[in-house]
Protein backbone atom coordinates (compact mmCIF):
# COMPACT_ATOMS: atom_id res chain seq x y z
CA UNK A 1 0.00 0.00 0.00
CA UNK A 2 1.35 3.19 -0.60
CA UNK A 3 1.16 6.65 1.94
CA UNK A 4 -1.12 9.48 1.10
CA UNK A 5 0.81 12.53 0.98
CA UNK A 6 1.80 14.80 -0.93
CA UNK A 7 4.54 16.43 -2.79
CA UNK A 8 5.49 16.83 -6.39
CA UNK A 9 9.21 15.21 -7.21
CA UNK A 10 10.11 15.74 -11.31
CA UNK A 11 11.86 12.70 -12.93
CA UNK A 12 14.90 14.50 -13.38
CA UNK A 13 17.74 16.52 -11.51
CA UNK A 14 15.92 16.15 -7.75
CA UNK A 15 14.34 13.05 -7.73
CA UNK A 16 14.53 12.27 -4.63
CA UNK A 17 16.07 8.62 -4.20
CA UNK A 18 13.99 5.63 -2.24
CA UNK A 19 10.81 7.48 -2.37
CA UNK A 20 7.64 5.37 -4.34
CA UNK A 21 6.00 7.66 -7.03
CA UNK A 22 2.79 6.60 -8.01
CA UNK A 23 1.70 9.14 -11.10
CA UNK A 24 3.17 10.86 -13.54
CA UNK A 25 2.36 14.23 -15.97
CA UNK A 26 4.31 15.40 -18.33
CA UNK A 27 7.23 13.87 -17.27
CA UNK A 28 6.68 14.95 -13.67
CA UNK A 29 6.38 12.66 -10.97
CA UNK A 30 3.85 12.07 -8.13
CA UNK A 31 4.02 10.55 -4.78
CA UNK A 32 -0.05 10.53 -4.74
CA UNK A 33 -2.88 10.33 -6.94
CA UNK A 34 -4.56 13.89 -5.62
CA UNK A 35 -1.45 16.23 -6.83
CA UNK A 36 -0.93 14.10 -10.46
CA UNK A 37 -4.61 14.78 -10.94
CA UNK A 38 -3.98 18.82 -9.30
CA UNK A 39 -1.46 19.31 -11.84
CA UNK A 40 -2.42 17.95 -15.40
CA UNK A 41 -5.12 16.25 -17.61
CA UNK A 42 -3.06 13.48 -18.39
CA UNK A 43 -2.50 11.31 -15.73
CA UNK A 44 -0.43 7.95 -15.93
CA UNK A 45 -0.67 5.59 -12.57
CA UNK A 46 2.88 4.06 -12.09
CA UNK A 47 2.10 1.79 -9.03
CA UNK A 48 -0.94 0.34 -7.52
CA UNK A 49 -2.55 2.64 -5.63
CA UNK A 50 -4.71 1.85 -2.18
CA UNK A 51 -6.30 5.33 -0.96
CA UNK A 52 -7.31 6.05 2.25
CA UNK A 53 -9.68 8.38 1.05
CA UNK A 54 -11.49 8.77 -2.17
CA UNK A 55 -10.50 11.29 -4.32
CA UNK A 56 -13.18 13.71 -5.91
CA UNK A 57 -12.62 14.36 -9.83
CA UNK A 58 -14.17 17.17 -11.29
CA UNK A 59 -12.32 18.42 -14.94
CA UNK A 60 -11.62 16.86 -17.51
CA UNK A 61 -8.59 13.73 -17.17
CA UNK A 62 -7.44 10.86 -18.58
CA UNK A 63 -6.89 8.17 -16.35
CA UNK A 64 -3.92 6.02 -17.67
CA UNK A 65 -4.18 2.91 -15.22
CA UNK A 66 -1.79 0.62 -17.13
CA UNK A 67 -1.43 -2.86 -15.44
CA UNK A 68 -1.89 -1.50 -11.89
CA UNK A 69 -4.87 -1.27 -9.69
CA UNK A 70 -6.32 2.03 -8.02
CA UNK A 71 -8.07 0.63 -4.87
CA UNK A 72 -9.56 2.01 -1.34
CA UNK A 73 -11.45 -0.52 1.06
CA UNK A 74 -14.80 1.12 1.09
CA UNK A 75 -17.17 1.03 4.02
CA UNK A 76 -20.28 2.94 2.36
CA UNK A 77 -21.64 5.16 -0.71
CA UNK A 78 -19.12 7.89 0.70
CA UNK A 79 -16.05 6.38 0.14
CA UNK A 80 -15.73 4.97 -3.66
CA UNK A 81 -12.45 4.93 -5.09
CA UNK A 82 -13.55 7.55 -7.61
CA UNK A 83 -16.16 10.53 -6.67
CA UNK A 84 -16.87 12.37 -10.11
CA UNK A 85 -19.16 15.30 -10.10
CA UNK A 86 -17.93 17.21 -14.23
CA UNK A 87 -15.86 16.68 -16.67
CA UNK A 88 -15.06 14.36 -19.07
CA UNK A 89 -12.95 11.69 -17.50
CA UNK A 90 -11.62 8.71 -19.52
CA UNK A 91 -10.43 6.01 -17.44
CA UNK A 92 -8.06 3.65 -19.69
CA UNK A 93 -6.10 -0.29 -18.34
CA UNK A 94 -6.13 -1.64 -15.26
CA UNK A 95 -8.19 -1.89 -12.11
CA UNK A 96 -10.74 0.43 -10.43
CA UNK A 97 -11.27 -1.92 -6.79
CA UNK A 98 -13.18 -0.97 -4.07
CA UNK A 99 -13.33 -3.36 -0.81
CA UNK A 100 -15.75 -4.24 2.19
CA UNK A 101 -18.65 -1.90 1.72
CA UNK A 102 -19.34 0.51 -1.14
CA UNK A 103 -18.78 1.28 -4.61
CA UNK A 104 -15.77 1.38 -7.17
CA UNK A 105 -16.85 5.05 -8.83
CA UNK A 106 -19.47 6.96 -7.54
CA UNK A 107 -20.56 9.56 -10.90
CA UNK A 108 -22.80 12.23 -10.06
CA UNK A 109 -22.15 14.73 -12.80
CA UNK A 110 -20.46 14.38 -16.51
CA UNK A 111 -19.04 11.91 -18.71
CA UNK A 112 -17.17 8.97 -17.91
CA UNK A 113 -15.73 6.94 -20.71
CA UNK A 114 -14.37 3.00 -19.42
CA UNK A 115 -11.54 1.85 -22.32
CA UNK A 116 -10.08 -2.25 -21.27
CA UNK A 117 -10.66 -1.14 -17.56
CA UNK A 118 -12.23 -3.69 -14.85
CA UNK A 119 -13.96 -1.80 -12.47
CA UNK A 120 -15.20 -3.99 -9.25
CA UNK A 121 -16.95 -2.77 -6.52
CA UNK A 122 -18.08 -4.30 -3.15
CA UNK A 123 -21.47 -3.32 -2.85
CA UNK A 124 -22.18 -1.52 -6.40
CA UNK A 125 -19.33 -1.51 -9.44
CA UNK A 126 -20.54 1.84 -10.42
CA UNK A 127 -23.28 4.10 -9.16
CA UNK A 128 -24.52 6.74 -11.80
CA UNK A 129 -26.83 9.70 -10.85
CA UNK A 130 -27.98 13.04 -11.82
CA UNK A 131 -27.90 13.09 -15.55
CA UNK A 132 -24.68 11.96 -16.01
CA UNK A 133 -23.78 9.68 -18.56
CA UNK A 134 -21.08 5.93 -18.94
CA UNK A 135 -20.03 5.10 -21.22
CA UNK A 136 -18.22 1.04 -20.67
CA UNK A 137 -16.23 0.52 -24.23
CA UNK A 138 -14.49 -3.22 -25.95
CA UNK A 139 -12.55 -4.81 -23.00
CA UNK A 140 -14.15 -3.24 -19.78
CA UNK A 141 -15.83 -5.29 -17.58
CA UNK A 142 -17.71 -3.70 -14.78
CA UNK A 143 -19.29 -5.79 -12.04
CA UNK A 144 -19.76 -6.07 -8.17
CA UNK A 145 -18.76 -9.94 -6.80
CA UNK A 146 -19.73 -9.73 -2.98
CA UNK A 147 -22.87 -10.65 -1.39
CA UNK A 148 -24.83 -7.19 -0.29
CA UNK A 149 -26.53 -6.89 2.68
CA UNK A 150 -30.51 -6.53 3.21
CA UNK A 151 -30.35 -2.94 1.92
CA UNK A 152 -27.96 -3.34 -1.22
CA UNK A 153 -28.72 -5.17 -4.38
CA UNK A 154 -25.35 -6.05 -5.65
CA UNK A 155 -25.38 -4.48 -8.93
CA UNK A 156 -22.68 -3.90 -11.51
CA UNK A 157 -24.32 -0.50 -12.40
CA UNK A 158 -26.88 1.14 -10.69
CA UNK A 159 -28.56 4.22 -12.37
CA UNK A 160 -30.82 7.25 -11.62
CA UNK A 161 -32.15 10.45 -12.10
CA UNK A 162 -31.73 10.68 -15.89
CA UNK A 163 -28.45 9.31 -15.89
CA UNK A 164 -27.47 7.57 -19.03
CA UNK A 165 -25.73 4.42 -19.50
CA UNK A 166 -23.88 3.15 -22.69
CA UNK A 167 -22.46 -0.20 -23.23
CA UNK A 168 -20.25 -0.72 -26.23
CA UNK A 169 -18.57 -4.14 -26.29
CA UNK A 170 -17.73 -4.36 -22.78
CA UNK A 171 -19.17 -6.54 -19.86
CA UNK A 172 -21.60 -5.57 -17.27
CA UNK A 173 -22.88 -7.60 -14.41
CA UNK A 174 -23.86 -8.40 -10.87
CA UNK A 175 -22.86 -11.25 -9.28
CA UNK A 176 -24.56 -12.05 -5.71
CA UNK A 177 -26.64 -14.98 -4.69
CA UNK A 178 -29.76 -12.53 -4.16
CA UNK A 179 -32.66 -12.13 -5.98
CA UNK A 180 -32.13 -8.61 -6.32
CA UNK A 181 -28.46 -8.47 -8.31
CA UNK A 182 -28.81 -6.93 -11.83
CA UNK A 183 -26.06 -5.90 -14.47
CA UNK A 184 -27.35 -2.60 -15.24
CA UNK A 185 -30.50 -1.54 -12.92
CA UNK A 186 -32.37 1.50 -14.05
CA UNK A 187 -34.87 3.66 -12.42
CA UNK A 188 -36.01 7.35 -12.68
CA UNK A 189 -34.61 7.46 -16.60
CA UNK A 190 -35.23 9.07 -19.31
Amino acid sequence: SIPVWAEETGTGEGVETGVTYVAEVNGSQYKTLEEAIEAGSEITLLNNVELTNCITIGKDITLNLGEYTLSIVGTNHDSPVLYITAGNVVIEGGKVVTTGSGIALRVVGGEVTLNEVDVIGATYGILLQNEAVLNVNEGSEVFSPNTPNAFESGDGIRAYNSATVNVNGGTVCGLNTTDYSAGVELYNTA
